[in-house]
C-alpha cells in the first residue's frame, strides 16, 4: 500500500514539475507595449490575414514565422519569443479574467469547485505562473484592448 501511494505522489510531483509551461520571460513593458500598439498590431497582421478578434483567436492565430516576430518585436514586445509572449500574454488574460469573474459570482465558483472542474485547465497548463501574473497586472487595460 504505501509503494502505490508513494507512486502517486511521485506522479503527482513529477506532473507539478514537469507540467508547468516555461515562463517567456513576459515583462511589464511588453504587456504596457502590447495594450499601446494593439490597433498597430492588429493592422499589421490584417495584412497576414491573421484574425485577432478576442484573446483566445489571438492565441491561436500567432505562428513562429519570422515575419510575426519582426511585426510585434516593431511594435515593442521584445526578443525572438515575441510570438511566446503574446500567446503568454492572451492566456494569462483568460485566466486573470476567468478568476474576476469567479469572484464576482461566488456561488458559480463554489459549484464548479464542489464539482472539480476547471474549465480553463488547459489553459492554465499553457502559460506559467510567472506570466500569468505579469498579464494579470494589466487585466484593465487588456479588457479594454479585447473588450474593444
Amino acid at each position: 500500500m504505501k509503494k502505490i501511494l508513494f507512486a502517486c505522489v511521485a506522479l503527482f510531483v513529477g506532473a507539478l514539475l514537469f507540467g508547468q509551461a516555461k515562463s517567456t520571460g513576459l515583462t511589464d513593458s511588453d504587456v504596457q507595449a502590447f495594450c499601446k500598439n494593439f490597433k498597430k498590431i492588429e493592422s499589421d497582421f490584417d495584412n497576414y490575414g491573421m484574425e485577432l478578434s478576442d484573446a483566445q483567436a489571438l492565441a491561436y492565430a500567432l505562428g513562429a514565422d519570422d515575419a510575426v516576430t519582426r511585426v510585434l518585436n516593431k511594435n515593442g514586445i521584445s526578443g525572438a519569443n515575441a510570438v511566446e509572449k503574446v500567446r503568454a500574454i492572451a492566456y494569462g488574460y483568460i485566466i486573470a479574467r476567468f478568476e474576476q469573474e469567479m469572484a464576482a459570482d461566488p456561488e458559480a465558483a463554489k459549484i464548479l469547485k464542489s464539482m472539480g472542474q476547471d474549465p480553463i485547465a488547459e489553459i492554465r497548463a499553457n502559460v506559467s505562473a510567472a506570466d500569468q501574473k505579469v498579464a494579470a497586472r494589466y487585466l484593465q487595460q487588456l479588457n479594454e484592448v479585447f473588450d474593444n
